[in-house]
């Protein structure tokens, strides 16, 4: 490859990145209008942390994507957050984000797992929104969707899990109308998700995930 090809291949990639980020940037300030206040940063890695006690870590990895979402938060300023997710559905969770911040639905963290010590229950009681997690379903051996980055648990401390018997996950969860940030029934922050095809776990039968979003339903 000689010289002048290399530049040019070099200018059509810097042209090409930067148009995508200027999409991203273009799609959320029609959103926003005119914000006037420093959005929040709450999370701002550089790549998916690895997990050293999973040996099939790397062909998990070539699936995820870690990507930035804005939303409102509960202070009523603009934050940006990240999600880890599986890669089909990395436009598809921006779109919701934005859609999310249009209704002004209020959420309090958005952080990678990771930063949790990958521990699902200090995140759910810490208020957090977090998508993929490496962990089998609740009560059995069957991995969960969060494993394969297809599900999203949304304010789980006000959208907890509750179980046919009636035990509550986090264990400081509350599901009461009141609380900021809470998803009811005629919530429309259900019918964004499921414009994109995303199911919401507090239509199940016997045990009610209020949290839960994912694309299969389970």
């Amino acid at each position: 490859m000689n010289l002048i090809k290399f530049l040019y291949l070099t200018f059509l990639l810097f042209n090409l990145i930067s148009c995508n980020n200027k999409k991203e940037e273009k799609s959320f300030s029609k959103v926003t209008k005119a914000i006037k206040l420093d959005t929040i940063i709450d999370s701002d890695l550089k790549k998916i942390k690895v997990r050293s006690d999973l040996k099939n870590f790397n062909s998990i990895y070539k699936e995820l994507s870690l990507i930035n979402v804005y939303y409102l938060g509960y202070d009523s300023l603009v934050h940006r957050g990240q999600l880890v997710c599986h890669k089909s559905v990395v436009n598809e969770l921006k779109e919701i984000f934005i859609e999310l911040y249009k209704i002004k639905f209020p959420i309090e963290s958005v952080r990678p797992i990771s930063l949790f010590e990958w521990n699902d229950e200090i995140s759910m009681s810490s208020n957090n929104t977090s998508c993929f997690n490496y962990r089998t379903v609740s009560n059995s051996n069957k991995l969960s969707e969060h494993s394969k980055g297809l599900a999203i648990d949304l304010n789980p401390k006000y959208n907890p899990y509750i179980s046919s018997k009636g035990v509550i996950s986090p264990k400081n969860g509350e599901y009461n109308n009141k609380n900021i940030g809470t998803i009811i029934v005629d919530s429309k922050v259900i019918s964004i998700f499921k414009d994109k095809g995303w199911k919401w776990g507090g239509n199940w039968k016997r045990s009610k995930d209020y949290q839960h979003f994912s694309k299969n339903g389970r």
